[in-house]
């Protein structure tokens, strides 16, 4: 089965005809000790399940659960250890800047040890300080200095609190045409003016 592919194959068997001990029952079977070394191998797959094997998945299939009871390759669970629900939670981006020791402890941050300690409100404030750096190093040291603050204002668009991202407009718009759909900035009642919130986080549960 699937032999032009290199993953394992799954059978999975689904049926109304179960006993009523076995109804709201799923039962996994690890028959891969039971595949049998192929002479000749198809693309990728190297063994087989003889009829032997298969009659054995049977067995252990439709067995009761008496007979398998104490077989490792048998497990039984419930329809509800299967079950599961995503939740996703985002939180507006609540940040502050302070500069630490180990964020120094490298080159070429190590020439502004002199600010450990120092705290910012906003990425632009930390970044002043450190003109000499290139825009990659910024980037990398604004990230070491990041620290997540519940307290902290909430950080919109690139920069700091409350900062809004202008847009140009459209070259729809500069020739007097019809504004697209696709030219409308999204999520915002004032034209030209476009806050975009950071999602600081997702969490499933």
């Amino acid at each position: 089965m699937f032999y032009n592919t290199g993953i394992s194959t799954y059978v999975w068997i689904l049926t109304n005809d179960k006993a009523d001990k076995d109804r709201g029952t799923v039962k996994l079977i690890d028959a891969r000790e039971l595949g049998t070394r192929m002479r000749k191998s198809l693309g990728d797959k190297r063994k087989e399940l003889t009829p032997t094997a298969i009659d054995e998945i049977g067995r252990l299939y439709g067995g009761a659960r008496d007979e398998y009871a104490h077989d490792p390759r048998v497990k039984v669970f419930t329809h509800e250890t299967f079950g599961f629900q995503r939740i996703s939670v985002e939180r507006p981006m609540r940040r502050r800047w302070e500069v630490t020791a180990e964020a120094v402890v490298v080159e070429p941050y190590a020439a502004y040890a002199g600010l450990v300690g120092r705290r910012y409100e906003t990425e632009k404030e930390l970044l002043s300080e450190v003109p000499e750096l290139t825009a990659a190093q910024k980037k990398a040291f604004a990230k070491a200095c990041a620290v997540a603050d519940p307290e902290a204002p909430v950080i919109t668009g690139r920069g700091g609190p409350g900062r809004a991202i202008r847009r140009s407009p459209s070259p729809r718009q500069e020739r007097g045409q019809p504004v697209l759909a696709r030219d409308r900035p999204s999520r915002s009642p004032h034209p030209g003016r476009v806050p975009v919130p950071v999602a600081e986080s997702s969490v499933s549960a």
